[in-house]
């Protein structure tokens, strides 16, 4: 088969034929960044809507001061056993 760039039949310049002629892939294969790529997203993002600053926020809190309380509150006797315990021991 004679080389398609020789064949100048449609009267098209040389660079536009060059141009048409279809080409096999490059050989080369692309290598991959070697820079540190940044972690996928999760999928879990927080957006701040009405309800969250509403009243769901407000039990939240709420339970959570009662929590701390009552931790504050087994503290305290506990620290007081202590010093009990100690007292007694002398």
């Amino acid at each position: 088969m004679p080389d398609p760039l020789s064949i100048n039949g449609p009267g098209l310049p040389l660079p536009l034929l060059h141009a048409l002629v279809p080409r096999r892939a490059p050989v080369e294969v692309e290598q991959p960044s070697r820079r540190i790529q940044p972690p996928p997203p999760s999928g879990a993002e927080f957006s701040s809507t009405g309800d969250d600053v509403g009243r769901g926020s407000d039990a939240q809190l709420l339970s959570d001061l009662r929590s701390l309380a009552e931790l504050h509150r087994l503290h305290e006797a506990a620290r007081a056993a202590q010093a009990g315990g100690s007292s007694n021991a002398s």
